[in-house]
């Protein structure tokens, strides 16, 4: 019976802290739908609030980034992301991680470990058990 009744307040933990984190991020969010004027991915889109929350809003603005995502260069966008990990003149082993984890989710890859490392690609070709063949011609 206890035993529920924890399940029951972790559960409910648990929902409150999502919630919690729903609502510290608003104002991130509203200022990335206000400020992007092209339409994104929501892969596109998160990456950018992420981006948002940790350089302010007045940096995201002036950004080049910012112009370049509103632009619809993406792959300039890209290129921007690595001119915001340093701090104190220097590169920042937190923000340069950051700042791949960023890259990595605004091309479409999320990051599900928060590793900073890219997810292998599915190869270009297809793969032998993906062939759609009659395994007739498979063993000619």
């Amino acid at each position: 019976m206890n035993e529920n009744r924890d399940l029951t307040t972790a559960g409910h933990r648990m929902v409150q802290h999502f919630q919690g984190f729903a609502e510290d991020m608003t104002p991130f969010v509203a200022s990335v739908r206000q400020l992007v004027t092209v339409p994104l991915t929501s892969y596109q889109f998160d990456a950018l609030v992420s981006f948002r929350h940790s350089v302010g809003e007045d940096n995201f603005a002036r950004s080049t980034l910012l112009r370049k995502v509103n632009e619809g260069d993406f792959g300039g966008v890209l290129e921007e992301f690595w001119k915001w990990a340093r701090s104190g003149g220097k590169v920042h082993r937190g923000l340069a991680r950051r700042r791949v984890i960023e890259e990595l989710l605004f091309e479409g890859h999320p990051d599900r470990n928060y590793s900073a490392l890219r997810e292998p690609k599915p190869p270009k070709f297809p793969m032998p058990h993906e062939v759609d063949m009659p395994l007739e011609e498979v063993n000619k």
